[in-house]
């Protein structure tokens, strides 16, 4: 497996949903928190950036429908690249440092 970290702001992804015509907002959301030895969990209520789905009105996580987005998106962007775009990472001067020995 290939692994490659991108780091996007919240600002990002909200702007990219508000760009979009999308409601983005704080919701709360009911959290259970379980006690660490084995106690009685706890349920509290907690702000959380959210988009509103414009088919069903309901909120959903910015974070989940931001990766939901990048899901959708990795496959045009880094998967299907122009011909071009490929042959121009090699050099056309072989570079004794980055061939194998």
């Amino acid at each position: 497996m290939i692994t490659a970290k991108i780091i996007f702001s919240s600002a990002d992804a909200i702007k990219l949903f508000r760009n979009a015509g999308l409601e983005v907002k704080m919701v709360d959301y009911l959290i259970n928190f379980e006690h660490p030895h084995g106690g009685e969990s706890t349920v509290e209520r907690i702000p959380i950036l959210s988009v509103i789905n414009p088919h069903t009105g309901e909120p959903e996580k910015l974070e989940i429908a931001f990766r939901k987005y990048l899901e959708v998106k990795k496959n045009e962007l880094f998967l299907s690249p122009e011909k071009l775009e490929i042959y121009e990472l090699f050099n056309k001067v072989t570079n004794k440092l980055n061939t194998p020995t």
